[in-house]
């Protein structure tokens, strides 16, 4: 046929996941609200001191009925039914919750940057909302950063330019996530201003010398470029 054609099987496997895929989202909400959504937090080292200066807000699904639920499960699902605003909204005002009470606790504040998905930008102007969160709790601004993946650059260009100028323009910084996952990221660095790069898993799972010159060499230019780097 001329035509392009794809035929699925029809199997248990197949079955489970169209069972999983409609629990997410039937369930998001009662997740939300009754705790089943945690937010983790993963420290950020520099590599000269061993200090640790940020935090990375992660999230996972505690699931009653399926346990322990990695978010390569749910968040794709989320985004392509515009729902992942739910999920970052929910994390970034228990991030800011959980350093008002660090404050209280007279524990040191350590910045903590949070993800951003491609699709929240389009349904809610998040640059307003965490800047309202901040205030909310009487916080820093420097206390946030927002991260973006890199191929949400290539998907919505022009709204996404705007939401880093506006997430800059109230003193956020911005990250770009997964450099080097794709096929923009030069591109992306010339286009769009980003404060730090986190290189993708890509480079460092099978470390060897085509890999190293590549990194080494995207460092020296982040440093020319005044960008901050993160592996």
């Amino acid at each position: 046929s001329s035509l392009n054609e794809c035929v699925y099987v029809y199997s248990e496997e197949l079955a489970q996941k169209e069972i999983l895929s409609r629990y997410f989202l039937d369930h998001i909400d009662q997740a939300i609200e009754e705790g089943e959504i945690q937010v983790y937090y993963q420290p950020i080292v520099r590599s000269l001191t061993g200090e640790v200066t940020s935090l990375e807000a992660l999230v996972r699904w505690k699931s009653k009925q399926y346990g322990f639920l990695s978010p390569g499960l749910f968040i794709p699902l989320l985004e392509e039914h515009s729902l992942c605003y739910k999920v970052d909204s929910f994390i970034i005002e228990k991030s800011a919750f959980y350093l008002d009470e660090r404050r209280k606790n007279g524990e040191p504040l350590i910045p903590i940057s949070v993800n951003i998905s491609r699709t929240d930008l389009a349904v809610k102007d998040f640059p307003a909302f965490l800047e309202e969160t901040v205030k909310k709790y009487n916080l820093p601004k420097s206390l946030f950063a927002v991260e973006i993946t890199e191929s949400a650059t290539v998907k919505d260009p022009s709204l996404l330019k705007n939401a880093i100028d506006s997430f800059h323009q109230k003193d956020f910084a911005v990250w770009m996530d997964d450099f080097g996952s794709g096929y923009s990221s030069l591109n992306a660095l010339h286009d769009y201003h980003f404060d730090v790069i986190k290189f993708d898993l890509v480079f460092l799972r099978n470390l060897e010398e085509t890999s190293e010159i590549i990194l080494s060499s995207c460092v020296d230019m982040a440093k020319k470029l005044h960008i901050h780097t993160l592996a």
